[in-house]
């Protein structure tokens, strides 16, 4: 009996040095935290805002953020910035703030667009106000959009109080969009060339965080798309709609399109045969269907031959130039019978455009 009460004893000794030094530790690490905030809440102070020789204003209308300007407009994006929040990355913090602004200044953007994974730390709507903090105090107009590492929720007062943690800055253009479409941060400016004519459209999408089995039950996700999430049904229709109502108002409207997660058509546009050999295996999830529309600039079919392409310029909403005449799946499809698929004899030089999809 004696000997049970000892080792139990013992037990609740060892079990209160345990927790007595969990809590010291945890404690430690708050203080140190606490302090390394504060050291890079002056560490912000120190950076200088940008000096635009010729600064454009956003107005607000109708919902929505806009600037106009008769020059052309400077839009910087980055990604993945990755703000830690903490003592143990405040070095790292450091680097990325210093980066950030070292191009900020040397560019002049008139919009800095943020694609997600600002911030990594355990506290994320502190770092979130700190990384507000440090846009306002360079000065220049910034959006958003969330990426995996923000989004630990569809929807959610977590997410919403994140949100609300930067847009509360005046510089910052991002706003939490309508409530029946996926997630937060679904929303556009404009950047108009005078009242009634448009210069681009930029369109900021929430691109979630991971695949639900709830989604790929309702939204017949194909098995081959794996892991990270993808633009919802509910967001294409919205980003439809809103471009047709936009051409109604302005005519036609090139429009970009901001967001985290790469579309699965991205993910699956080059892949592995049996053979090793990179072949073409496109995932058609419908989303490639909405963004473009068959709008290639050039498009080669079965045996063409003897030509020339040079001296192109401007804008194609698919490929500048596509060959649609080699042996893959598209081209089978494609293909007329009785007619060689070769291409031969083709010379294409100077080309010198822009397009949603790739070039050449």
């Amino acid at each position: 009996m004696f000997g049970r009460e000892t080792n139990m004893k013992k037990a609740l000794i060892i079990t209160g040095i345990v927790l007595a030094s969990l809590a010291f530790v945890f404690g430690l690490f708050a203080v140190v935290n606490q302090i390394g905030e504060k050291q890079m809440n002056k560490y912000i102070d120190t950076f200088s805002a940008v000096e635009l020789d010729d600064p454009i204003l956003p107005t607000f209308e109708n919902g929505e953020y806009s600037f106009t300007t008769d020059r052309e407009f400077k839009v910087m994006q980055l990604t993945d910035v990755h703000i830690g929040g903490s003592a143990v990355s405040a070095t790292d913090d450091k680097k990325a703030f210093n980066a950030i602004a070292a191009m900020v200044h040397a560019e002049k953007p008139d919009l800095v667009v943020l694609t997600g994974d600002i911030i990594l730390g355990k506290y994320q709507h502190f770092d979130a106000i700190q990384f507000a903090q440090f846009m306002e105090t360079i000065g220049v107009y910034w959006a958003f959009t969330f990426g995996n590492h923000e989004a630990r929720e569809e929807k959610g007062r977590f997410k919403e109080l994140l949100m609300k943690c930067q847009t509360t800055f005046p510089h910052c253009l991002a706003r939490q969009g309508r409530e029946d479409l996926f997630g937060y941060c679904n929303y556009y400016i404009n950047i108009l060339k005078s009242e009634n004519e448009i210069l681009k459209t930029l369109f900021m999408f929430d691109s979630g965080r991971d695949i639900l089995d709830e989604y790929r039950a309702e939204q017949n996700v194909p098995p081959e798309i794996g892991c990270y999430d993808y633009l919802k049904k509910s967001q294409m229709n919205w980003y439809e709609t809103s471009l047709e109502n936009l051409k109604k108002q302005y005519g036609d409207v090139k429009s970009f399109m901001y967001m985290h997660i790469p579309l699965p058509e991205y993910v699956h546009a080059f892949k592995e045969d049996e053979n090793g050999n990179l072949t073409r295996g496109l995932v058609r999830s419908g989303y490639a269907d909405v963004l473009v529309k068959n709008a290639d600039g050039i498009d080669w079919r079965q045996g063409c031959h003897d030509i020339i392409i040079e001296n192109i310029t401007g804008f194609t909403e698919d490929d500048s130039v596509a060959l649609t005449a080699l042996d893959w799946l598209l081209e089978r499809m494609l293909a007329v019978k009785g007619l060689t698929s070769d291409i031969y004899n083709v010379e294409i030089r100077n080309i010198s455009t822009s397009a949603f999809c790739s070039n050449v």
